[in-house]
């Protein structure tokens, strides 16, 4: 309609806002599972890829006060496998999978850059820059299923963000308060142009705030390639995996999770994960499921400066905190 197309207009001439421009929520907190239920912790996934990218590239977003302080080995692991159970906070019938796991996130991030992470925009605001952190190394990992250690190393807090939030395109980029050690950023496709229907998507985050799970199971269903804003896919994904970053079969970020169907609903005196059928192993039948923003948009709106000339006529200064032709930290465009 006329009306969302101006608004879309009017969200891009904003896209540069350090602070948000909040539109609509709509259903950025609503997730579901479709057909089989594809997730799996990382000790128990036999996708190397995607295991490697789980331990090298991807960020709980956790409360600091959940994290706590470090015990007397440096370690926060303590404190969040105690924290309230999945299986008690949301009144899950008791053969229910991952009942007795910690919800500790409240969204998922991917590392892009030495410095940066990419989340979905309705995950940031001022409040959450300065009350959460970005931890990695919150998943089951080895034969026995445990989580690796979770030091001050792998726990991170927010410098600067940029966002945008409408029915349409949905993302943030964090600048964190250093660059990240012993991790690896992920390659992100950059290219304006549509996926293609049923391509494999490979997803990882911390659906419901539980340890990461990685799900392969999941497929586009529609690329939009006329608006080329977002995409569907019918990854299982739940509230929790808002941000989880969305991969090609190569190990290319594609897209970042934002919008879903209800994650569970009533059985009994109980609750169930909310199973949607599906006629084929592609779900290619639905119209309404995942929905996903394109990578290209947030890596093209915020562009990593070495100096004010890489920022357009909108900006009057490049922020680094390295030198400017080093590639251990970005440069950060401001007004």
């Amino acid at each position: 309609s006329m009306f969302k197309l101006s608004v879309l207009c009017f969200s891009f001439v904003i896209f540069l806002s350090v602070h948000s421009f909040y539109i609509k929520k709509s259903t950025s907190t609503r997730k579901v599972v479709y057909g089989v239920d594809d997730r799996v912790d990382v000790c128990q996934s036999t996708n190397e890829m995607m295991k490697q990218i789980t331990r090298e590239s991807i960020a709980a977003h956790i409360q600091l006060s959940i994290l706590g302080t470090p015990d007397a080995n440096g370690n926060y692991n303590s404190r969040i496998e105690n924290y309230n159970k999945l299986g008690a906070s949301r009144n899950l019938c008791a053969d229910e999978r991952f009942r007795n796991h910690p919800i500790a996130a409240s969204c998922s991030a991917t590392l892009i850059a030495p410095d940066r992470v990419l989340t979905a925009g309705h995950c940031m605001s001022d409040f959450s820059c300065k009350g959460r952190g970005f931890v990695f190394n919150y998943f089951y990992d080895g034969s026995s299923c445990q989580f690796p250690n979770i030091t001050a190393n792998d726990v991170y807090r927010c410098d600067r963000y940029q966002r945008i939030e409408n029915d349409y395109v949905d993302w943030a980029i964090v600048r964190l308060d250093r660059p990240v050690v012993g991790k690896k950023p992920v390659p992100v496709r950059t290219d304006a142009s549509p996926l293609n229907k049923l391509d494999p998507i490979y997803l990882v985050g911390f659906g419901s705030g539980i340890p990461a799970k990685i799900d392969t199971g999941g497929y586009v269903i529609d690329p939009r390639p006329n608006n080329l804003d977002f995409f569907v896919a019918s990854t299982d994904t739940f509230a929790g995996n808002s941000g989880s970053g969305a991969f090609n079969s190569a190990g290319v970020l594609v897209g970042v999770l934002v919008r879903g169907q209800t994650d569970y609903v009533a059985s009994g005196g109980c609750k169930r994960v909310n199973v949607v059928g599906c006629t084929d192993q592609h779900c290619s039948s639905l119209t309404d499921a995942e929905e996903l923003t394109y990578s290209h948009l947030p890596m093209l709106a915020v562009p990593n400066c070495r100096d004010v000339s890489d920022c357009g006529q909108n900006y009057n200064s490049c922020l680094r905190y390295c030198d400017p032709q080093s590639d251990d930290c970005t440069g950060w465009c401001s007004r």
